[in-house]
């Protein structure tokens, strides 16, 4: 069998204790869906370097410095009829570690919401993030609350620290 392509991927949610960020995304996969900020991983470039890069170009914050990322898991998804198999490295930051106004780019238009009251979203990065856990058609799902992420298609819970 063909030895399948792995495509490394990266996904940030900035947050605190009342608040978190997300992206409404304007183009492309996950159009008009609300998202964490991330993207590809570009040829010699570092998972964490490129979750920075991703944020800033996609709500025009960048971190204070280096070391503020916060990494919970490397999510893997295969999809039924894609031979490319997607890995993503899933990261947290605290809003405070961000320098600059959120504002709109060509990709994403962010806002600021209440993580008491989250809204359903789908991150494009391939796995559904609700209160619920209806989240097909995808193969994982994250079920976002105030106080911690877990993951439903593994023992993998890991709360972020503020």
């Amino acid at each position: 069998p063909e030895t399948p392509k792995v495509k490394q991927l990266t996904l940030v949610m900035a947050l605190d204790k009342e608040n978190i960020l997300l992206g409404m995304k304007k183009r492309g996969f996950g159009e008009g869906k609300w998202n964490g900020f991330g993207g590809k991983v570009e040829l010699g470039e570092t998972v964490e370097a490129a979750a920075a890069r991703e944020l800033e170009e996609e709500c025009a914050c960048r971190l204070r410095e280096e070391g503020l990322l916060q990494k919970h898991a490397i999510l893997t998804f295969i999809f039924q009829h894609d031979p490319t198999v997607m890995q993503v490295h899933l990261f947290t930051t605290k809003l405070s570690n961000l320098e600059g106004e959120p504002r709109e780019t060509e990709e994403m238009r962010p806002q600021l919401f209440a993580t008491a009251s989250p809204p359903s979203f789908t991150f494009v990065s391939s796995f559904c993030v609700s209160p619920s856990s209806a989240c097909t058609p995808f193969s994982s799902c994250l079920t976002f609350s105030a106080s911690f992420f877990s993951f439903s298609t593994s023992s993998f819970a890991a709360a972020p620290s503020f």
